[in-house]
């Protein structure tokens, strides 16, 4: 018995079921799987803090890569953004191709959702 788990254990040293290339790339598809769900489930939040009843309501956030460069949210949920967005920095990690650019963005309240002006 002993001699059958020592063989065991030397065919798993000597030929291991998965190369570390293998690994790695199973582990990173993992990652961006589980970043895809959190950007959803952002944006899907998001849609719901973009209702307003006036343009005063409305700010603009900035936003981080991959969730967006700017938010467009009501003012009362600016804290909430904020945290949400902290907890991103863990899950996606190094997903963006997008270079946010600065620009002033003045926003109303159309159709009870915060908006930029056109």
């Amino acid at each position: 018995m002993k001699k059958i788990i020592f063989f065991g254990f030397l065919i798993l040293i000597c030929f291991p079921l998965a190369s570390d290339g293998e690994q790695m790339r199973g582990l990173k598809a993992m990652q961006l799987s589980e970043c895809g769900q959190a950007v959803a489930d952002f944006k899907k939040f998001l849609r719901e803090a973009r209702h307003c009843q006036a343009d005063k309501d409305c700010v603009v956030m900035e936003g981080m890569c991959p969730l967006g460069c700017k938010f467009y949210v009501h003012k009362i949920f600016q804290t909430i953004v904020e945290k949400r967005k902290a907890s991103f920095k863990g899950i996606c990690n190094n997903v963006c191709a997008v270079k946010c650019e600065k620009e002033n963005i003045k926003l109303e309240c159309n159709h009870n959702k915060c908006e930029k002006v056109k």
